[in-house]
């Protein structure tokens, strides 16, 4: 069995519990559950205003408040590459503008659901699946309070990213979340040389078990030794300039590095996974050979 194997068990136990909006809703009420170690409160103040605009449960989000925190004193910006409807990047901004950060977050997606999976690379999606509704975007943008803060970039990413890339030059943290093999090679694999070197890139499905978006990242980093922390499943990320030297969770799988700890330090995440999925994922990781 592989760390892939390991992580796709997991997500596939917890993937129908995320999609019941209430009982995610009263997860994010308890009084007992951190999904951030910095950002918790904020997190809870503004879950329901951004949970009906995103399918990322509150574990994963509260990942990427943290991490997003770490590269706030950082040159660049933010980007995310497969913004949907636009919740994470909404919740994302209004962080930005709770701590009077003047940064900007573009927003990529083409509006019109993913292009067409690669038939062997990519298992589990269909053409046009996660359609959303750029106008209804802009909308919230507004309605939020968010403009100067967000820049929306409509259309594919093999044609919206070198726009970009072609004005600027620096990311501090890159949000990878479009499912697919070709559409992480258009996103990832062109935003890459724009990093700053102590940026952070998180890959949403990288451990989704369609294999897709971790493939592309493999042969983009080719032999690049980077070692991958595991996220609630199925987010993994990687330190551009690792600074954490502690190697008691890590575990190898082949030719790849991963990094446990953020797992066993979450311990609200493991509880809420044994109860919905009815798997020990901490034990799991530590027997693995």
């Amino acid at each position: 069995m592989s760390i892939e194997d390991i992580v796709d068990q997991a997500w596939k136990k917890s993937f129908i519990p995320i999609l019941r909006k209430k009982s995610l809703d009263q997860l994010v009420e308890a009084d007992n559950v951190l999904f951030s170690k910095k950002h918790n409160d904020f997190l809870k103040r503004n879950w329901a205003s951004i949970t009906p605009y995103t399918l990322i449960d509150p574990f994963r989000i509260g990942v990427l408040l943290d991490l997003l925190d770490q590269t706030l004193d950082l040159d660049g910006d933010i980007v995310e590459c497969g913004a949907y409807k636009g919740g994470t990047g909404l919740l994302l901004a209004m962080l930005l503008r709770d701590l009077s950060i003047h940064k900007k977050i573009h927003l990529f997606d083409s509006f019109e659901g993913l292009p067409a999976p690669h038939l062997t690379k990519d298992m589990g999606y269909k053409v046009g699946e996660f359609r959303s509704d750029y106008e209804q975007l802009k909308s919230l943008i507004d309605a939020f309070g968010l403009n100067g803060y967000i820049t929306i970039h409509k259309g594919w990413f093999k044609d919206t990213i070198p726009q970009y890339t072609s004005r600027e030059n620096k990311i501090c943290f890159l949000h990878i979340d479009c499912d697919l093999y070709q559409s992480t090679i258009d996103s990832f694999g062109n935003l890459i040389g724009y990093l700053d070197p102590k940026s952070i890139v998180v890959f949403d499905d990288f451990n989704d078990g369609s294999g897709g978006e971790r493939q592309a990242v493999l042969d983009i980093l080719r032999d690049n030794k980077k070692v991958f922390h595991l996220g609630p499943a199925p987010q993994t990320y990687y330190f551009s300039s690792p600074s954490h030297q502690n190697t008691s969770h890590r575990i190898s799988d082949g030719n790849l590095t991963f990094d446990y700890s953020a797992i066993v330090e979450n311990k609200g995440y493991l509880n809420w996974l044994s109860k919905v999925g009815k798997i020990n994922f901490e034990q799991i990781l530590k027997s693995f050979k």
